[in-house]
């Protein structure tokens, strides 16, 4: 599980990873992981391609970069298939904490809408949740039932009530450029 100073770590390091890039193309692996393709244009080679892992496993919830993502199952799941419907070759337009928590928010941005995939790594509640630009829940990876019961889609989203926990220390703080 990542701690509030490596997802700000997260924060701060996707605007660099990420300027310029498209989503090309995502998959979601089980119930837990999505994985997203994204690419930067331009370069000798054409550009360069980043896969991402996020994953809400209740015990392992993490964000990181992988060298390939697995085969997408073929009928995709249903927020996999939202996601393709509403993300098609969405521009990455920014990183963020919500809120001071375990939370990560990615901006997207269509021709027609911005979005936010939101990480929330909260152990057993861990989830994933597509955001419209007003902030009302669209989607999210692992039934609201199970994780967040508070929350429903085609409401506003809300971070969890009560105190943020502990920030946790940052095991990567010695390595320069982790993401």
């Amino acid at each position: 599980m990542l701690s509030l100073p490596e997802l700000r770590r997260v924060a701060e390091t996707l605007p660099g990873l990420l300027e310029g890039a498209r989503l090309r193309a995502l998959a979601q692996i089980g119930d837990h992981a999505l994985y997203l393709r994204f690419h930067v244009p331009g370069g000798e080679q054409g550009g360069v391609r980043h896969e991402l892992c996020l994953s809400v496993h209740p015990e392992t919830a993490r964000i990181g970069r992988v060298a390939s993502r697995p085969p997408a199952p073929s009928p995709p799941p249903p927020f996999a298939a939202y996601l393709r419907a509403h993300l098609d070759r969405a521009r990455f337009a920014g990183a963020r904490l919500v809120g001071e928590d375990r939370q990560l928010a990615i901006a997207l941005e269509t021709r027609e809408a911005s979005y936010e995939l939101v990480l929330s790594t909260l152990g057993p509640r861990s989830n994933l949740y597509l955001l419209d630009g007003a902030g009302v829940l669209r989607a999210a990876l692992r039934p609201l039932a199970d994780t967040r019961r508070d929350l429903a889609l085609g409401e506003p989203f809300r971070s969890p009530e009560g105190s943020p926990p502990r920030a946790g220390e940052d095991r990567f703080a010695a390595a320069s450029g982790a993401a």
